[in-house]
């Protein structure tokens, strides 16, 4: 009989596998000139998320000191996400008509739901992250893996807006002042999910890759002040350029 970790693990390989056929239709339709809403669709969407939810579901819960609490979820999500984005990618390529956005959207939507319920209901009792199963062989390292859990609830928060902005544009509740196409949501999923996730998982697995600690020396210091300057950076210039921007125009992906 299947236990729920072999069922989790079965679906978390399914979906880096699909994240890797999703790479090479990317790099297919780049040598075809697709265009670039095809490339941030095939690259970003299927490429990049594809494996983020699928290492999400096999190391998040673990990461928090739970186990993920619906271990069929994935099964579901995964062929959601991928007619999701099949569904994206031909609109955008002009293959298929408007509706097939539409729908899409509210497919790859969905998807992105069951990720972030799942998840929350997982870790429901330890939110912040506190407790970190860490290991006593890695007791030296609790606080670094204190301080990366801190950020999946805000990693979740990015996905979920990214998520429901697009919908609510279809549906009409979001304003069009709103960033619900184009560059701002891709960088809502890539810097805000995509990104920081990459980051605070990162600080969790590459001492332990590397038999080393962080142990908050002047090194440590300096990269994470370097990783605010840049995030700062970022933020700035975003804010920026939607200040100057033409809101109530439409963009480009």
């Amino acid at each position: 009989m299947t236990t729920a970790s072999e069922t989790v693990s079965r679906w978390s390989r399914r979906f880096v596998t699909a994240s890797l056929a999703w790479f090479v239709c990317w790099q297919v339709a780049a040598v075809a000139a697709a265009g670039r809403p095809v490339a941030v669709t095939l690259g970003l969407y299927g490429f990049v998320l594809h494996a983020i939810f699928g290492k999400g579901y096999a190391l998040v819960p673990t990461y928090f000191d739970r186990e993920l609490a619906v271990p069929r979820a994935p099964a579901v999500h995964l062929p959601v996400a991928t007619l999701g984005t099949a569904a994206l990618a031909m609109e955008r390529a002009g293959v298929v008509s408007g509706p097939w956005g539409a729908a899409g959207e509210v497919l790859w939507g969905l998807g992105c739901g069951i990720f972030v319920v799942v998840i929350a209901w997982s870790v429901r009792d330890n939110v912040s992250g506190r407790e970190t199963g860490t290991s006593r062989a890695n007791a030296d390292r609790g606080t670094v893996d204190r301080i990366a859990n801190g950020f999946v609830p805000v990693v979740l928060g990015y996905l979920l807006v990214a998520a429901v902005l697009p919908i609510g544009e279809e549906v009409g509740v979001v304003p069009a002042s709103l960033p619900a196409a184009g560059p701002p949501l891709s960088h809502l999923f890539a810097a805000g999910t995509a990104a920081l996730l990459v980051f605070a998982l990162g600080f969790r697995l590459l001492p332990r890759f590397l038999v080393s600690s962080f142990g908050f020396g002047r090194w440590f210091r300096l990269g994470a002040g370097l990783e605010a300057v840049a995030l700062v950076g970022f933020a700035v210039a975003y804010a920026d350029t939607f200040v100057r921007s033409e809101r109530r125009r439409p963009c480009s992906a």
